[in-house]
């Protein structure tokens, strides 16, 4: 490697019972890490991850998504980094934004390919030219009769009115409390992006897109082409200016269990409701695992406990259920349940998805769930008579209703030891396993970049140490 770079760490991650991928860090003079995993496999991958966290409801980590790609102060003309990765063997350049990051990627065909693309890819990443104009167009503005455009305004225009999207911020403040980070929307809201300017979005770049807060990641067979491609990255485009963006995020959280109504104006009768928990920090990898098991085992298939009691019965109270792990500081567990109908009980009358009203309650010992109802504007339906098992389909959205129907199920599964079935959680167990073995296997690349990425977001917010592979 250059003298620029030193060798931090080597590890493996083992991708079959015989087979391992030997993995390298490296870091630059700057404090940017490279973190080569040498996948046999045709295709490379490159992934550039910039951890970032909102601080309002902006947008301001969407919006740089977007103007990274505008043009660099090397290489000015819009378009020319998708032009140069069209000409090396790649479908172009793509990039998603997270509560916790934001990652630039490229797909290509060879590590010529890739080499040919990165310096120019790095330097967009780290010196965008943020000129006003690019924002006016790509971000926010009027048009000649007075109505409101832009790439990212109408995009977070569209998100503003799906009821997942909306439910999912409702719940992460319940979660975490209105003033964290994970409250806050990295997307933006219409109604602060619109007050955003190009220099707030320039002092954003300033504090979170300095070299020594970026990891690299590229998985492939890449050899001497990408490490001499490393060597002859100009010093200038890797050159730090110390803002260092490292912070413990403040975990800050509401006493005891929380709930709210969001009113959402849908043409359905049908609503959502979702739980939520804190769990575990993820660097403990055995609950964090533990858990994703437990929570597949009891929502993942058709015959899963939680589909059968509240789906697939004679009279379903849901139309579908999912739970699942989110890999924020600290982890967050989930379980929600979409296209429940609701009578004609409800007090939401002419309001809409953006008027909400909540209300924090306390509910009884031992309690532990946090609740969040979502529903269409009601109407009177005929059917309001309880089913077989008890449930009143006029109350599934009442306060606290389903969350005691959930709370049954759940104590009624612990106390038959999971319906008698002694090896149940075995065979999930193994089940997962499997799961995770193939797409070992098949998907190497894109399980490296999660799992890599989930570590690099944690070392920057939550250890304050750079470590993958925990």
């Amino acid at each position: 490697m250059s003298k620029q770079f030193v060798k931090e760490s080597e590890l493996s991650y083992q991708k079959s019972a015989h087979s391992w991928i030997p993995t390298t860090v490296h870091r630059h003079t700057s404090g940017l890490r490279v973190v080569q995993c040498k996948v046999q496999q045709p295709i490379y991958t490159l992934a550039i991850y910039v951890p970032t966290l909102p601080e309002n409801d902006t947008g301001e980590p969407h919006t740089l998504e977007h103007l990274v790609f505008c043009g660099s102060k090397r290489f000015a003309h819009r378009g020319y980094l998708d032009a140069l990765a069209l000409c090396n063997f790649s479908q172009g350049t793509n990039a998603w934004t997270y509560e916790d990051v934001t990652c630039y990627t490229l797909t290509t065909a060879s590590e010529e390919a890739l080499a040919n693309v990165m310096a120019a890819y790095l330097d967009h990443v780290l010196s965008p030219q943020l000129r006003d104009e690019q924002f006016v167009t790509e971000v926010y503005h009027y048009d000649s009769k007075g109505r409101e455009h832009g790439v990212v305004f109408s995009e977070v225009l569209g998100s503003e009115s799906e009821e997942a999207e909306v439910g999912e911020r409702r719940m992460l403040q319940l979660l975490f409390g209105e003033d964290a980070a994970y409250a806050k929307s990295f997307g933006g809201l219409t109604r602060s992006v619109a007050q955003l300017t190009n220099a707030e979005v320039a002092e954003y770049h300033k504090r979170f897109y300095d070299a020594c807060n970026i990891t690299m990641v590229v998985t492939g067979p890449v050899g001497a082409r990408f490490e001499q491609a490393l060597e002859d990255i100009p010093p200038e485009i890797l050159h730090s200016s110390g803002h260092d963006s490292r912070r413990m995020i403040p975990i800050n959280v509401p006493e005891g269990p929380v709930s709210a109504r969001v009113l959402f104006a849908a043409d359905s009768h049908v609503g959502s409701v979702q739980f939520g928990w804190r769990g575990p920090m993820g660097s403990d990898v055995e609950t964090v695992t533990a858990l994703e098991i437990l929570l597949e085992y009891l929502t993942e298939e058709a015959s899963s406990p939680l589909s059968m009691r509240f789906v697939e019965c004679k009279r379903p109270v849901a139309s579908s259920v999912v739970g699942y792990v989110k890999q924020s500081i600290p982890t967050t567990m989930f379980i929600g349940f979409d296209g429940v109908p609701y009578g004609d009980g409800g007090d939401s009358e002419g309001e809409s998805g953006d008027e909400d009203e909540s209300d924090d309650e306390s509910e009884d010992e031992g309690k532990s769930e946090d609740e969040e109802e979502e529903e269409s504007e009601p109407e009177e339906e005929d059917e309001s008579k309880s089913d077989e098992s008890g449930d009143d389909i006029t109350r599934l959205l009442d306060e606290g209703y389903f969350a005691e129907l959930l709370k049954i199920e759940l104590e009624r599964i612990y106390t038959t030891k999971f319906d008698g079935d002694a090896q149940a959680l075995r065979r999930a167990v193994e089940q997962y396993g499997q799961r995770l073995a193939k797409r070992m296997e098949s998907h190497a690349d894109d399980t490296l970049q999660t799992t890599i990425g989930i570590d690099i977001v944690a070392s920057h917010f939550a250890t304050g140490k750079f470590a993958v592979g925990t």
